[in-house]
């Protein structure tokens, strides 16, 4: 009698799935599941492995398909809700030389504040998504983009500045911090490209925040261009909110 190797049966098999048809795997002996010959009990104890097995990820019911798109959305907004900090960094300094005569160490503090505190936040991103969710504080984080960059735009004073820059630290060290591990989340079956679309879109803001600037700086003047960025920001974030509370849809019909 010719034995069957334990390797060949499709139980054994669980690591390689994602490279069988779906259906083979949830149904490799036909519609019903069914060994001929099998004793029931032993049959139900085959049932319950094949089960578990192909156990779906949350993503992955009926999501998969759509995984890659809402990744790109997800990093789109991220894109939009940080192009505002180039435009900040490029004429934010201008505007207080040109307008507030002020004196280039002034200029250098008010700008050297946002990295000192973007590298707090950042170190204490993962201690604050453990407690609040990763998703509520990367929408805090763009709307407090948003008030930077009101800020910027309506203010006339040296400490409005610097108010502006611990908002504007606040958006950039949430979604450095949290963007990441969201990407990763939404296409957990390819964290590798999760990761490099997340990193690229990284520098393609200061591209896309040039653009927008350079721009916005012939029409509305300064400050009022930094009213762009603010309003860059809003859509993003009505735009993040309706993604998020999408996910959180599916993740729960996922789980249910």
């Amino acid at each position: 009698m010719c034995r069957m190797d334990d390797s060949d049966h499709p139980a054994r098999r669980n690591h390689d799935r994602r490279y069988l048809p779906t259906g083979a795997i949830r149904h490799p002996f036909g519609r019903n599941n069914r060994i001929p010959g099998t004793p029931v009990v032993v049959q139900t104890q085959f049932d319950n492995a094949i089960h578990v097995a192909v156990e779906p990820s949350i993503w992955s019911i009926p999501f998969c398909r759509s995984a890659g798109l809402t990744l790109f959305i997800f990093v789109g907004l991220c894109i939009v809700a940080m192009s505002g900090e180039t435009i900040k960094c490029s004429f934010l300094p201008l505007y207080m030389e040109e307008n507030l005569n002020a004196p280039a160490w002034i200029r250098g503090a008010v700008i050297s504040t946002h990295p000192f505190l973007e590298l707090m936040l950042i170190s204490f991103g993962g201690w604050l998504s453990e407690r609040f969710g990763a998703h509520r504080l990367i929408l805090i984080g763009i709307a407090c983009g948003i008030i930077a960059q009101l800020l910027f735009a309506t203010g006339s004073s040296i400490p409005i500045f610097f108010l502006g820059q611990v908002f504007s630290s606040t958006l950039i060290g949430t979604v450095l911090s949290l963007g990441m591990t969201v990407a990763m989340d939404i296409h957990a079956n390819g964290p590798g490209f999760a990761t490099s679309v997340f990193l690229g879109g990284l520098g393609l803001s200061s591209t896309v925040g040039g653009l927008v600037g350079s721009i916005g700086v012939a029409r509305p003047r300064l400050p009022h261009v930094f009213f762009l960025p603010a309003i860059t920001g809003g859509i993003a974030l009505i735009g993040m909110t309706v993604l998020f509370m999408k996910t959180t849809l599916l993740r729960h019909q996922g789980s249910t």
